[in-house]
């Protein structure tokens, strides 16, 4: 199996939380396949262009070394917003049970 990293997650491991680090740390050492999407490294990209933090981009660089930007098909898209829009749909009928 593949995971995808977060955007959060890679966020948490930067700014050294310690249960995030132990997580990513233990899936390293177990050799678990984890790619960063497209969408995730342009988000952590720029944060580093609208705020440059040298040794946090270090840290980052570090991760994509281990973990590869990969890219996508349409179909994937299509399908996180069908997904997106089934859990949207779920969440308002939850509130409405509220």
């Amino acid at each position: 199996m593949t995971y995808a990293l977060d955007t959060n997650i890679i966020i948490h491991y930067i700014n050294r939380c310690s249960r995030t680090m132990a997580n990513f740390d233990d899936e390293i050492l177990k050799r678990t396949k984890m790619v960063i999407p497209p969408i995730v490294d342009y988000e952590v990209m720029r944060g580093f262009y609208d705020k440059p933090s040298p040794s946090k981009q270090a840290v980052y660089e570090k991760i994509r070394s281990m973990c590869p930007v990969v890219e996508s098909d349409i179909s994937i898209w299509e399908h996180a917003a069908y997904i997106w829009a089934r859990l949207k749909n779920l969440a308002s009928q939850l509130v409405m049970l509220i």
